[in-house]
């Protein structure tokens, strides 16, 4: 008697996972590790006071005139560079208070220049602005001014010295003896400006504008809340 062949098993077929769900859990895992690993970049390279000695090595055509008197009790400083919109931004929001603390002798305010590499035409802007206060250092100021609130004329244009020269005139700057600077120092302050980011960097800064109020470091839009409390602690420092 001959035996029936077996009955085949009537298994399912194995699912398959949704491929869209596994995509989905793979993408909260890397935004997760992404957002992990930039709070533990910034919580450990991120200086909170800025270093007295930091720019004192890396001239670029001597340092730039400070507004307000060195007696004042509050000292600010602004790390910035003239191609960057936030440093703008910044200008257009602090300048009028800057001014009008540094004119009550509250303040001694004064800004170091740091161009960043992807801002070509930043290195420009500050070569003109320091021959500027060298030549004309009372046109400093507005000088500075202008290059910041008239950004958009001038930060992408591919030849940009024109514009430049334009503006040192604008505000009554010796565009003679500003063009002679540029011819016999340009070069060395160009230099001497792109250095500074590598100085920059090694203190574990890589953006600006950067603020600090008595050495420490603040938010540029706290800067008026921070002043006034540095000049509590002095006023109670002083008792």
């Amino acid at each position: 008697m001959s035996s029936s062949p077996p009955k085949p098993l009537n298994r399912r077929p194995r699912r398959l996972p949704d491929p869209y769900f596994l995509t989905g859990i793979v993408s909260v895992l890397l935004l997760a590790a992404l957002y992990l690993f930039k709070a533990q970049l910034q919580g450990t390279s991120r200086p909170t006071v800025l270093p007295a000695s930091l720019f004192a090595s890396s001239g670029a055509g001597g340092p730039l005139p400070q507004m307000g008197s060195n007696e004042a009790p509050v000292r600010v400083v602004e790390i910035m560079e003239y191609q960057c919109p936030a440093c703008a931004e910044a200008h257009a929001r602090n300048s009028p208070m800057l001014r009008r603390m540094a004119g009550e002798g509250r303040i001694v305010f004064r800004v170091e220049n740091v161009p960043l590499p992807g801002h070509p035409n930043a290195v420009p802007a500050g070569v003109f602005a320091t021959c500027v206060a060298a030549v004309s250092p009372g046109r400093f100021w507005a000088y500075h001014a202008t290059l910041l609130e008239q950004q958009r004329e001038w930060a992408e244009k591919y030849e940009v010295d024109p514009v430049l020269v334009r503006l040192a005139r604008q505000v009554g700057g010796d565009t003679t003896v500003v063009r002679r600077c540029l011819k016999e120092r340009g070069e060395q302050i160009a230099a001497a400006l792109r250095g500074r980011y590598s100085t920059y960097a090694q203190a574990g800064f890589s953006s600006v504008p950067v603020w600090s109020v008595n050495g420490r470091i603040v938010p540029w839009s706290r800067v008026e809340s921070e002043i006034a409390s540095a000049e509590r602690a002095a006023r109670d420092g002083g008792r």
